[in-house]
C-alpha cells in the first residue's frame, strides 16, 4: 500500500495556513483600517449613485455645486451602493472590504494555479505574492483593481476549462470594474490566443463578446478622455516603485520554462507577464501594483523547478527544501525608487533587503507603515458635520483627500475631489459655496485669519485634527442629477449575469450542438 503524506505536510494545507495567516493579520488591523484614501472616493461615489437613483455619468457629488464628468467604471460602486442601501455603515463597509477582497484575491489566485498547474505551484504563487511588500497594500488599497484582477483570473480559468459563457460574463464585469486591470487581463487572453491554436477561436469570441457588451462604458471612457488633464498622468505615486530583483529574474526564468515545457497552461504565465507591460507608462502600477501579477505565475513556475532540483539533486528532505524557499521569500530584496513630495521632487534610489509582506508581518520592525489615515478622527468629524448641516449643504476641507473622506462618511457633497485628472466643468471658489469649512490645525494663523474675515466664517467646533467653521451665507447648494441607468435596470442586469453564470454549462452545451465554431 503506497505511503500517504500526512495532512499537515500537504501543499493545500500550507496554502490554507498562508491565507489564514493573512486573514488573521488583516483582522488584527481592524482598528486602523482603512489605511488609504481610495476607499473614501469609492464610498462617496456610491453615495452619489444613491442620490441619483442609479449609475450617473456626471459626478455632481464632488467639485460641487457644478461637478464634472464621471469616468470610473461603476460595478464596484454599485456593489457598495447596494450594501449601503441595506444599512451597512460606510466605515464598517470599508473595513470589511479591505479585509475580505484581499483574501478573496489570494483564494482566487490559489485555486486558479492549483486547478491549472498543481497544488505546489498554487502554494508558491501565494509565496511570490507576499514576497512583495508593496503588492499586498495595493491589493488592499486599490479595491476595484483587485476585484478586476479576481474577475480576470476567473475569466482565464473559465477559458482554460472551455467555459466560454462564464468567461464572457467575468471579463465583461472586469471591464465595468477597472480600466487598467481590465485591459491587462484582456491583453493576456489575446496573447494566449496567438500561442494556442486550439483556443484561438474561443478566445477571440470571448474577447469580442465582452468588448461588445462593454461598449457603453468604453464609449463613455473614450468620450471623456479628452477632458483628462496631464496632471493625472504625473501623480507622485507613479515614481514610488518597488522593483523585486530576484522575483523578476525568476519570472524571466519561468517564462523560459513555460516555452520549454510547451504546455498550454504554463503559457498563461508568459501571457500575464507580457500583458503587464500595458502599464509601462505607469511604473508604480507595473512594478508595485496590478502589473506584479504578471510576475507571480512565471516566478512560481521557477520556484517549483528550483524546489524539485533541490529535492532531486541534493536529496534534501521535503521540509528543509521548503525552508530554503521560505528563506528566499523572507529576504526578498527590492530596488526602491522614491520621489519627495515637496516642490523639489527629488528622486532617490536604494536597495532594501528583507522587503517582503511576509517579513513585515513576522518582524514588524523591518517595515513600518508610512502613516495612517486616522479613521477614528474622520468618524468624529463626520458625525459633527452630519449634526450641523443638511444633506444638500456642501462641505470643503483644506486637505483634499480629507475632504473626500469626510464627505463620504458624513453623506454630504463636497467641493473637494480626490482624483484631479478630470477637473470641474466650472471652477469656482469652494469657500463661497460651502456651508461647512474644515481647516487643518497646522494651517498658518495668517491664512486662517484671512479666510475667516474674507468669507465671514464662524468657528463652531473642533477635534484633534480639524477646526470646523460655518459659512452662514453660502451662495448655493448642490443639485442632484437623475441616473443614466436606474437601480431597477441595474438589478435586472445583475440578475441576468447571475442567471447566465448558473445556467452557463447547459447554454454552452446547447450552443456547441448548434455551432462547431466554439468547440
Amino acid at each position: 500500500m503506497p505511503k500517504r503524506n500526512l495532512y499537515f505536510l500537504d501543499w493545500d494545507y500550507f496554502s490554507c495556513v498562508m491565507i489564514a495567516l493573512f486573514f488573521t493579520m488583516q483582522v488584527v488591523r481592524w482598528q486602523i483600517l482603512p489605511q488609504f484614501m481610495d476607499i473614501y472616493y469609492h464610498l462617496h461615489t456610491a453615495w452619489g449613485f444613491l442620490q441619483a437613483g442609479g449609475y450617473s455619468g456626471w459626478d455632481f457629488w464632488q467639485y460641487a455645486p457644478y461637478g464634472r464628468e464621471h469616468i470610473y467604471p461603476p460595478f464596484f460602486h454599485i456593489i457598495l451602493a447596494i450594501f449601503m442601501k441595506l444599512g451597512v455603515k460606510a466605515m464598517i463597509l470599508a473595513k470589511v472590504l479591505e479585509i475580505t477582497v484581499t483574501i478573496f484575491f489570494f483564494l482566487s489566485l490559489w485555486l486558479f494555479t492549483k486547478r491549472n498547474f498543481s497544488s505546489r505551484v498554487g502554494f508558491f504563487s501565494l509565496l511570490v505574492s507576499v514576497s512583495s511588500y508593496s503588492f499586498l497594500p495595493s491589493l488592499t488599497n486599490h479595491l476595484p483593481a483587485t476585484v478586476a484582477l479576481i474577475l480576470g483570473l476567473w475569466a482565464m480559468d473559465a477559458l482554460l476549462s472551455k467555459r466560454f459563457i462564464l468567461a464572457i460574463v467575468f471579463l465583461t464585469l472586469c471591464f465595468y470594474t477597472h480600466i487598467g486591470a481590465s485591459f491587462f487581463m484582456a491583453a493576456a487572453i489575446l496573447i494566449f490566443s496567438f500561442l494556442n491554436k486550439g483556443y484561438r477561436k474561443m478566445s477571440w469570441f470571448i474577447l469580442f463578446s465582452a468588448f461588445i457588451l462593454s461598449l457603453p462604458i468604453l464609449i463613455k471612457e473614450i468620450l471623456v478622455s479628452r477632458h483628462i488633464s496631464s496632471m493625472g498622468f504625473n501623480l507622485n505615486e507613479r515614481y514610488n516603485c518597488e522593483i523585486k530583483i530576484i522575483e523578476y529574474i525568476m519570472a524571466c526564468f519561468g517564462v523560459y520554462l513555460s516555452f520549454k515545457m510547451k504546455n498550454k497552461n504554463n503559457l498563461t504565465g508568459f501571457c500575464l507577464f507580457a500583458a503587464s507591460l500595458i502599464f509601462v507608462s505607469y511604473p508604480y502600477r507595473l512594478f508595485s501594483a496590478e502589473g506584479y501579477l504578471g510576475v507571480v505565475l512565471p516566478a512560481s513556475l521557477a520556484l517549483d523547478f528550483i524546489y524539485q532540483k533541490i529535492r532531486q539533486d541534493f536529496k534534501m528532505p521535503r521540509m528543509i527544501s521548503l525552508g530554503v524557499i521560505l528563506i528566499f521569500v523572507l529576504i526578498s530584496p527590492s530596488f526602491l525608487i522614491r520621489r519627495t513630495v515637496d516642490t523639489r521632487g527629488e528622486t532617490f534610489y536604494r536597495v532594501k533587503p528583507f522587503n517582503s509582506a511576509l517579513s513585515a508581518m513576522l518582524i514588524p520592525a523591518l517595515n513600518k507603515p508610512a502613516g495612517l489615515w486616522f479613521p477614528e478622527h474622520y468618524s468624529f468629524a463626520a458625525d459633527w458635520i452630519r449634526a450641523n448641516s443638511s444633506e444638500t449643504d456642501i462641505i470643503y476641507c483644506s486637505i483634499n483627500c480629507a475632504g473626500v473622506a469626510l464627505a463620504a462618511l458624513s453623506g454630504r457633497p463636497t467641493s473637494n475631489a480626490l482624483l484631479p485628472e478630470i477637473g470641474p466643468v466650472n471652477p469656482q471658489d469652494p469657500f463661497l459655496f460651502s456651508r461647512v469649512i474644515v481647516l487643518a490645525k497646522d494651517e498658518q494663523d495668517e491664512y486662517v485669519q484671512y479666510v475667516k474675515e474674507k468669507y465671514s466664517l464662524v468657528k463652531s467646533g473642533e477635534d484633534k485634527l480639524f477646526p470646523f467653521y460655518m459659512n452662514n451665507k453660502p451662495l448655493g447648494k448642490y443639485s442632484k442629477r437623475p441616473a443614466a441607468v436606474s437601480f431597477t435596470v441595474i438589478y435586472l442586469l445583475l440578475f441576468l449575469a447571475i442567471f447566465l453564470s448558473i445556467a452557463s454549462r447547459r447554454l454552452e452545451r446547447f450552443l456547441r450542438q448548434k455551432s462547431g465554431i466554439l468547440i
